[in-house]
């Protein structure tokens, strides 16, 4: 569910999944309201572009610390615009959405981007193959900041994300 202070801060004037509930969401980021430390809508039913609209205003703020985006049939590129101008996200999880093979490149930007991202959850996505994956695994390694990354199920996976002098300890497959 929705983060108790997600709760708080926007009053129950409107419904869970109204458009208000979002733009209310999206200006609370946008004032950088130091009480907004985790901004959680899995499994939300928000329409592709309401997600959009508030995965954009996490550039607006500087203290939001966890993003859970999960099970948002997330399709659209521009969610990570948002996300990759943001250098405060230390989680994120966008597992069980619909990211393609065309977001693995603007999402290795976000990886590479975030001196303070710690832990990244992307099972269940469409562009989990061992391929695709390649750039991805660079792109941790690189940065050197990352301690766990959940990406699937299958030990092709584990084989390209795998490597035993990258400080990351904790995989799951």
């Amino acid at each position: 569910g929705i983060a108790s202070h997600l709760e708080k801060a926007v009053t129950t004037r409107v419904s869970l999944n109204s458009e208000q509930r979002l733009k209310a969401l999206a200006a609370q980021m946008r004032d950088d309201d130091p009480a907004f430390e985790s901004f959680s809508v899995p499994d939300s039913g928000f329409a592709p572009d309401q997600i959009v609209e508030v995965a954009q205003a996490l550039s607006d703020t500087t203290h939001v610390r966890t993003v859970n985006l999960a099970g948002n049939v997330i399709t659209d590129g521009r969610v990570l615009g948002g996300i990759i101008h943001n250098e405060s996200i230390t989680e994120l999880d966008l597992s069980r959405n619909r990211l393609g093979s065309d977001l693995v490149m603007p999402l290795c930007r976000v990886v590479r981007s975030h001196p303070t991202l710690r832990r990244i959850d992307l099972r269940d996505n469409a562009f989990l193959k061992a391929e695709m994956l390649q750039p991805l695994r660079h792109a941790v390694w690189e940065t050197n900041t990352i301690v766990e990354v959940r990406a699937g199920d299958s030990r092709d996976q584990e084989a390209i994300l795998t490597d035993t002098t990258h400080p990351l300890h904790f995989l799951t497959f």
